[in-house]
C-alpha cells in the first residue's frame, strides 16, 4: 500500500491518487473477475469524485462517488490465468478544486467481495480475504518549497584534490 500521508494535488486539473494496492492470485483454474466492490472510508466535503481499479497502466472500472459507503465496479472483464498473480490498483479521482486542501480520502476493500467473477467452467469464483484496507491521504493544493540560499564545503582527511575527497 502507498503510505498514509500527504498528497498534493492540482487546483485547475484533475488528479489521480493511488489509495490502494494489492495483489490477486488465481490457482488450479483460469479466471475472469467482472465486479468489485469498494468502501469509501473518508471523502470530507465530497473531495473525491471517483473510485477506479486499475491493472498496471489499464483502467479497468471507474465508479463515481460523492460521500462515504460501497462503491460497485461492475463493468470491467479482467481474465487472470491459473497460476498468475496479478497486482491491482486503486486510485482516487480528485476534482480540481481550491478549496479541498485539509480533506482526507481513503478506501477499504469487502472482505470476501472486493472481487467477483467466475472459473473457467463458469461457476462462481469463492473469494477468502480480509478487508483490504488502505491508508488515508490528506490533500493539499500546495507544497511548501525549499530553496538553498547559501552553501560551502571545506575539504578534509586529504591533503590533496582527488575525487575521494570528504567534504565537510
Amino acid at each position: 500500500n502507498p503510505p498514509a500521508g500527504n498528497v498534493v494535488v492540482s487546483k485547475t486539473a484533475t488528479t489521480r491518487v493511488d489509495l490502494l494496492k494489492f495483489t490477486v492470485k488465481v490457482e488450479n483454474i483460469d479466471a475472469t473477475f467482472k465486479s468489485g466492490t469498494i468502501t469509501v472510508d473518508t471523502n470530507s466535503n465530497s473531495a473525491m469524485s471517483a473510485v477506479e481499479l486499475y491493472d498496471g497502466s489499464t483502467l479497468l472500472a471507474s465508479a463515481a462517488t460523492t460521500t462515504t459507503g460501497d462503491l460497485t465496479w461492475s463493468t470491467f472483464t479482467l481474465p487472470v490465468s491459473a497460476g498468475t498473480t496479478k497486482t491491482l490498483t486503486v486510485k482516487g479521482v480528485v476534482s480540481a478544486s481550491t478549496t479541498i486542501s485539509g480533506q482526507t480520502i481513503g478506501v477499504t476493500g469487502k472482505a470476501n467481495a472486493a472481487l467477483s467473477g467466475v472459473d473457467a467452467n463458469g461457476a462462481s469464483l469463492t473469494l477468502t480475504h480480509s478487508a483490504l484496507t488502505g491508508n488515508t491521504m490528506t490533500v493539499y493544493t500546495a507544497a511548501p518549497i525549499f530553496a538553498l540560499a547559501n552553501a560551502s564545503a571545506v575539504r578534509s582527511d586529504s591533503s590533496t584534490t582527488t575525487i575521494n575527497d570528504v567534504g565537510d
